[in-house]
């Protein structure tokens, strides 16, 4: 954010701040992908990662009307933010590098609105999804791109098509994960398309119930597996179950059998439940079961939310649809979300 609003590097006091703030921020590129990296220079933990990429959403979510806002820093900001996308292999980070380069499209459009042979945003999209990864290395091994996106990646990047196509990025996007299931939120009247006087493509007041109920499935299921993963202190532990989840496919808990996740312990009855001790056989993860009720390190999802995943799966619902990655019958998957409604 800093690099994106102190102007363009140059001559004069102004560019020389422009200068540096943008070579700080080439520096910590530098430690998420290895091109141009520099002797010892290592990779970034994934929570330092995760807090550059959640950086990056934020700035891109500034209008173009923002005062800050310059043409040509957000050029800079757009190119750095592709640059991060091909030198993550992590899911979660992907995940919010596709969402930070459509807020940064979407000002893009608004300036050039007439402009007729633009890319269709479906082209644009899978060009995002092509390259996310592509410059991560294992130690030795050269560079190379995942041969299939994370199925959470997938489905992101087929809610930006929609938020493209639509202006409306607080329907498909969210800016931070747990504030967005933290609150209920507002939504405007209309089509959601008129200016908004704190210049944010998403507000800081935008809840769940203004998202499309793909996306609250989505961002549901995303903060399941980050509170399986990142369980609290010591960070040690968090980053080592953070590097097991970097993989490209989902544990069978999310996919097929949720009770291993027992959602209704709670911290007096789960003192000696350990992770991993529920895990379904040949479970590679290591992360059941779900934290204990009072030991959440990010945000216990409310009953209202719960209930609303519940909604969307039932009859009568205009969704009733299960997510792509979600296997099991939809039945379970509704008592799975009435037994979280019940411990919130």
């Amino acid at each position: 954010m800093l690099a994106d609003s102190v102007g363009v590097a140059g001559s004069g006091r102004s560019g020389d701040l422009a200068t540096q703030a943008q070579a700080d921020l080439d520096q910590w590129l530098r430690h998420v992908g290895r091109a141009g990296r520099r002797s010892g220079e290592e990779d970034l933990d994934l929570t330092l990662e995760i807090a550059v990429a959640q950086g990056f959403k934020h700035a891109a979510n500034r209008r173009p009307a923002h005062a800050h806002a310059r043409h040509e820093t957000r050029m800079l900001l757009a190119e750095r933010a592709e640059d991060m996308l091909k030198g993550t292999n992590y899911w979660f980070s992907q995940l919010t590098m596709i969402q930070a380069l459509c807020l940064l499209r979407l000002s893009d459009q608004l300036k050039q609105p007439a402009y007729k042979h633009a890319a269709r945003p479906e082209v644009i999209v899978q060009y995002w999804l092509d390259v996310a990864g592509r410059e991560s290395t294992d130690r030795n091994q050269s560079a190379r791109a995942p041969a299939e996106p994370h199925p959470f990646v997938r489905e992101a990047a087929q809610l930006a098509v929609l938020a493209l196509k639509t202006g409306q990025p607080q329907r498909y996007l969210w800016i931070d994960d747990s504030g967005v299931v933290g609150q209920v939120g507002s939504r405007m009247a209309g089509g959601g398309t008129a200016y908004r006087p704190h210049r944010q493509w998403i507000p800081p007041s935008a809840g769940w119930t203004a998202l499309d109920g793909r996306a609250q499935q989505l961002v549901a299921d995303v903060l399941l597996l980050l509170n399986l993963a990142d369980r609290g202190a010591p960070a040690s532990d968090s980053e080592r179950r953070l590097k097991r989840s970097n993989r490209h496919d989902l544990p069978p808990c999310i996919v097929r059998y949720r009770p291993a996740l027992n959602p209704g312990l709670t911290v007096g009855t789960a003192t000696s439940v350990a992770p991993g001790t529920n895990c379904v056989d040949g479970c590679a993860f290591g992360f059941c079961p779900y934290p204990p009720k009072g030991a959440q390190p990010r945000v216990e999802m409310s009953e209202a939310f719960c209930r609303r995943q519940e909604t969307l799966l039932t009859r009568g619902s205009f969704n009733r649809r299960k997510a792509p990655w979600q296997g099991m019958r939809r039945g379970e998957l509704v008592q799975f979300w009435a037994e979280m409604a019940h411990r919130a």
